[in-house]
């Protein structure tokens, strides 16, 4: 089947100390033919930079359906510790 949706959302950035950066994004996809029916995104990242262009994060992200599939419940959320590089 086939819907419409649009794409709500918002990314910030927070350089909070030398090496310490917090990120955070949400994104909202509402149903056009139903308010109530809307899936949302959301996660949260604290990044420590190690060198110019290695850091570690934790980063907490959020899945929430409205109306999931029978037996499946609405929240879904992750909690990943890892390594990364800015290219």
């Amino acid at each position: 089947s086939e819907e419409a949706s649009m794409q709500l959302g918002y990314h910030l950035d927070w350089k909070f100390a030398e090496k310490f950066t917090f990120l955070h994004k949400l994104t909202y996809y509402p149903s056009f033919t139903s308010p109530s029916d809307y899936f949302l995104t959301a996660d949260a990242e604290l990044r420590a930079a190690i060198t110019d262009s290695m850091f570690s994060n934790f980063k907490a992200v959020l899945d929430y359906d409205s109306i999931p599939a029978q037996g499946v419940g609405t929240t879904d959320t992750k909690y990943i510790l890892g390594v990364g590089w800015n290219f």
